[in-house]
């Protein structure tokens, strides 16, 4: 008796027994077959909805970030960095070239100079003694805002918050051009102390 290709089921010729023996192996591997084809149909069929749901899930993720990425922008204050100020010597300058003044409606810093009681460093913009937006008497701690309002074009203008409250505005140096801070101890034996630190917020 011959049998086929795939399944080796029975192919009786006139010459051969019929026998139910034969039937019941055929129905045997026709049944794994049916059952191992379904199994695989079931399994893509899963596969392919789970495919769909992860899909789905990634999408609302990624609409989720965007959605808090967006509140996050318009909304609090954000830090924008950090400075620890070198010391050891009578002067050091702070960079604002990476400020990004255009992107914020206020820019606040925080200005943290521990000198010593009755000891001063001044705060001048661009390194111009007509342009200070801050001095630091002693180990205090002064805000100072500005305030672009998105627009770099706009003079440098703030309010200082210390041991007084001050405004200050520089017609001549608009926000595309304050490029640094210069921190200047006033009394020529002083030096910047260690621990000085200026931080910047962003708000929008």
């Amino acid at each position: 008796m011959e049998h086929t290709t795939n399944y080796q089921l029975s192919q009786w010729e006139t010459t051969d027994r019929i026998l139910m023996e034969d039937f019941n192996s055929d129905n045997v591997k026709i049944d794994a077959a049916l059952k191992s084809q379904a199994d695989a149909i079931a399994a893509k069929a899963a596969q392919s909805a789970l495919d769909t749901v992860s899909g789905q899930l990634a999408a609302e993720v990624a609409q989720r970030q965007a959605a808090d990425t967006a509140l996050e922008n318009q909304v609090g204050l954000k830090l924008i960095k950090t400075v620890d100020v070198p010391s050891g010597s009578g002067s050091a300058q702070v960079s604002l070239t990476d400020l990004a003044w255009g992107s914020w409606k206020t820019v606040h810093m925080l200005l943290h100079l521990p000198m010593r009681d009755g000891h001063t460093v001044m705060c001048y913009l661009n390194g111009n003694t007509d342009a200070s937006v801050a001095d630091a008497t002693g180990d205090t701690r002064c805000l100072v805002s500005f305030f672009p309002m998105y627009n770099v074009e706009l003079p440098t203008a703030g309010l200082l918050l210390g041991r007084g409250n001050e405004t200050f505005s520089f017609w001549e140096i608009p926000y595309k051009n304050a490029s640094y801070l210069q921190l200047v101890a006033l009394n020529s034996n002083d030096v910047i102390p260690e621990g000085s630190q200026v931080v910047f917020y962003g708000e929008k």
